[in-house]
């Protein structure tokens, strides 16, 4: 399924997936780096930051700290990582 879905979609899904694992609202501990993170979704580095940024600037997330997240758009990432929303 990720092979099919745009960095954004993967990043989504990525996040909304550390947050259901983390059974905590919506601030996240990030697990990973972003280089960890983008070997994992099959992408590069450049591509988690550039797409971090425009999560920040569209205000789907916010950064507490270099490790933690809030996950401010919450139905927009869902959208997003079904499918749903326009990227």
């Amino acid at each position: 399924m990720l092979g099919r879905q745009t960095a954004h979609e993967r990043l989504a899904w990525f996040l909304l997936r550390v947050k259901e694992r983390s059974g905590c609202g919506a601030e996240i501990d990030m697990p990973m780096s972003r280089m960890d993170m983008a070997d994992y979704l099959g992408l590069t580095i450049e591509t988690v930051s550039r797409s971090m940024s425009e999560f920040k600037r569209r205000q789907y997330i916010s950064a507490i700290n270099t490790h933690q997240i809030r996950l401010t758009g919450l139905a927009a990432l869902q959208a997003l990582a079904s499918g749903e929303a326009a990227d």
